[in-house]
């Protein structure tokens, strides 16, 4: 196992019922938020309102910047970062899935300094700071909720890049499995893989000598996951195997380079799915 530092600051605040908490844990960071989330579903869930009358109840105000799209793409953050540098917010908050939370960490970099936020991503520039960082999750699935990274796409060329820095982890992450009861059930398998993918990264291509610790940790989440997902499959609103799918894909992204372990993707996602059944 090779040496690493973990340190992982986000405050989770996790179980059924918990979305009105983000009323008090916003006001803790902040009376002025840029409110980010994507499309119109956030609205037809009944989930907008939810948020509004918890901040409304707090006492914090908010602009809201919505329209991210999955993958989310440079020119609507960089709009974001402007629009939270004219209306002088003091925080970020994120209500989506993994592209709402990716673009509103770009929005929190870009709005805290003069410096283009794709300068953070093509490597060019090092973040100084960011606007701390409040997310609902609605989509388990890239752990994005609980960790500083953050993918951006430039859709005038066409290049979609990652990075990562310490200053972009969530303050604090509300994670409510009853908010996915209306996730789409090939929407949800998607979140599956997705979360599966990251914890393959490392247990195919790992090159820490003997980890059975993060191996036995993979398998685990895996199987975890896999059991919940069908469950889920079998009756989308069984709020157990929700909260097992939920909180199985937030764990998932922490077996990479900090656990000792290598992190880059490679192996067959079917045969680790066939072995661990």
């Amino acid at each position: 196992m090779k040496p690493f530092t973990f340190h992982n600051p986000t405050k989770i605040v996790f179980g059924e019922g918990t979305v009105p908490k983000v009323g008090e844990e916003a006001r803790a960071v902040g009376r002025k938020a840029l409110f980010v989330y994507g499309q119109a579903s956030l609205k037809k869930s009944g989930l907008y309102d939810r948020i509004v009358a918890a901040l409304r109840a707090a006492g914090v105000e908010w602009v809201e910047h919505s329209g991210v799209k999955a993958n989310p793409v440079l020119s609507h953050a960089r709009a974001g970062a402007a629009l939270a540098k004219a209306q002088r917010v003091d925080f970020i908050l994120a209500v989506g899935g993994g592209s709402v939370i990716d673009a509103s960490k770009g929005i929190a970099a870009g709005a805290a300094c003069d410096t283009d936020l794709w300068r953070f991503y093509d490597g060019t520039a090092t973040i100084g700071a960011a606007l701390p960082l409040v997310t609902v999750l609605t989509l388990p699935a890239t752990g994005t909720e609980m960790n500083g990274g953050t993918v951006l796409t430039d859709e005038t060329t066409q290049e979609k890049i990652g990075f990562g820095d310490p200053h972009l982890f969530p303050r604090c992450s509300i994670l409510d499995p009853a908010v996915t009861v209306s996730v789409p059930a090939a929407q949800t398998a998607y979140g599956t893989v997705d979360a599966m993918s990251h914890l393959l990264e490392g247990y195919f291509t790992h090159d820490g000598g003997w980890v059975p610790l993060q191996e036995r940790y993979a398998e685990g989440v895996i199987r975890s996951l896999m059991e919940a997902t069908e469950r889920i499959l079998a009756d989308p609103k069984d709020l157990e195997a929700r909260a097992t799918h939920m909180w199985g894909a937030t764990l998932a992204v922490k077996l990479t380079k900090r656990w000792g372990i290598a992190d880059h993707a490679r192996g067959d996602i079917l045969a680790v799915y066939k072995a661990c059944r």
